[in-house]
């Protein structure tokens, strides 16, 4: 019988102990991306091709979004190629379009050269996280079969208290 299992072992046991939450994701993309207009009022997020790890299912490669399950720290890693003769502006933006970090090159010369940012944020249940690049004819994102143009990210450590308790987990 479970129950006298568990009273015997009390809250460790290990048939009643809890799943660690479980969130990480690696993409990549295979082909460069020109700005085009400085009209766009939105911020659409960068989209990604290839996908290393999706653990979880979290990050969406097609709308680019990652969306936030587990409240906690999660670390965030960028790096974006920067085409011949283009500026590159490629911007972390969480919740409505707030701007936590930036990799910028103004440099227009015919030269290839990578950018890259990492940060640590602390998230809510249905947060979304993702990269916007500017969308300005001076500005492209340089990548191809190579994979110049990566996006990571994984949670760190979970929200102590968004985890199940033992009293939670009694009631299951």
């Amino acid at each position: 019988c479970l129950c006298l299992l568990f009273t015997l072992c009390g809250p460790v046991c290990p048939l009643y102990a809890p799943t660690p939450p479980r969130s990480a994701f690696s993409v990549a993309r295979t082909s460069t991306m020109m700005g085009h207009s400085s009209r766009l009022q939105d911020k659409p997020p960068l989209t990604f091709d290839v996908e290393y790890v999706n653990i979880g299912g979290h990050f969406n490669k097609s709308s680019g979004l990652f969306t936030c399950h587990f409240p906690g720290a999660y670390f965030f890693a960028f790096t974006v190629g920067k085409h011949p003769r283009k500026a590159v502006s490629v911007k972390l933006m969480t919740g409505k379009g707030e701007v936590q970090a930036i990799a910028f090159d103004e440099d227009t010369s015919k030269r290839r050269e990578m950018q890259s940012q990492s940060l640590l944020l602390s998230l809510h249940r249905g947060e979304r996280v993702w990269l916007y690049s500017q969308q300005d004819e001076r500005y492209a994102v340089y990548s191809n079969q190579g994979r110049y143009t990566t996006f990571s990210g994984f949670l760190v450590y979970p929200d102590p208290e968004a985890a199940p308790t033992s009293q939670d987990r009694t009631q299951l």
